[in-house]
């Protein structure tokens, strides 16, 4: 199949230090690319921070020869997982952009079938929702992530049964005008997108991942940050974006 000058889907990969798993999450995606029939048709952009601090960049660079698309960014500092993918989603050309996480925790194979439906029209923003009582690897992460997702629903989105799986996909018109003004750099990014969704009127819809995996087995496994920091800074960014929304300011 002859290369467009453009892509039509894009997939953004942030990719802090993940020089463990990159060469093989690469290589599944362009598999199951292949796979769906669409390798050729799609833009991937890894974004990688900090590129000195390991060898993730130069293996991601190494493995982007086989898409048709590739570009790696790589922001000279850490910032947080919201930064990286915001400059991602940004940079992305083609007509339904999504982001996942590096690990694939989140089987390639869910990633076609999102993209027909944004293609469908059904939907604007397509997110994963995971069986949270039982993707975990232990009982505390699994307490804490079914808490954490009741606090949001609370303070931010109402309704939406999983805020931070981290595979979620949208036209190119919606990633630009909700990822451009955003503020929260960190990890709960997510649910800032969504509550500024909501506010534009956007449709939103899930997809079940039940084959989702926790790959996150050691306590440094949050981007160098342990549960209690990552925790802890999460709540901070919750509540502000909570502060926001009660008093109108997205919708501005």
């Amino acid at each position: 199949m002859p290369v467009k000058n453009t892509p039509k889907y894009t997939i953004v990969v942030p990719a802090y230090r993940e020089e463990v798993i990159i060469e093989s999450s690469l290589k599944a995606l362009k598999n199951q690319l292949q796979k769906d029939g669409i390798l050729m048709q799609t833009e991937v952009i890894v974004v990688t921070a900090d590129p000195r601090s390991d060898k993730t960049a130069a293996i991601a660079k190494k493995q982007g020869i086989q898409f048709a698309y590739f570009s790696l960014l790589t922001p000279e500092s850490k910032v947080g997982k919201g930064r990286d993918v915001r400059a991602g989603m940004l940079a992305a050309k083609g007509d339904y952009v999504l982001f996942t996480d590096a690990d694939m925790a989140t089987p390639p194979a869910h990633i076609a079938p999102v993209f027909q439906k944004l293609e469908s029209k059904k939907a604007d923003i397509v997110i994963g929702v995971r069986p949270l009582k039982r993707i975990h690897n232990t009982v505390g992460r699994r307490i804490r992530s079914v808490a954490s997702n009741g606090l949001v629903r609370i303070l931010a989105v109402p309704g939406v049964p999983d805020t931070q799986c981290g595979f979620k996909a949208f036209t190119n018109e919606a990633a630009h005008r909700l990822f451009e003004p955003l503020e929260t750099m960190h990890w709960v990014f997510d649910i800032e997108i969504l509550v500024r969704a909501r506010s534009a009127g956007y449709k939103i819809v899930t997809t079940q991942i039940s084959d989702w995996h926790d790959p996150k087995i050691g306590v440094m496994g949050l981007a160098g940050e342990t549960d209690t920091q990552a925790n802890w800074s999460t709540l901070k960014e919750l509540l502000l974006i909570s502060k926001k929304r009660f008093t109108g300011y997205y919708k501005r």
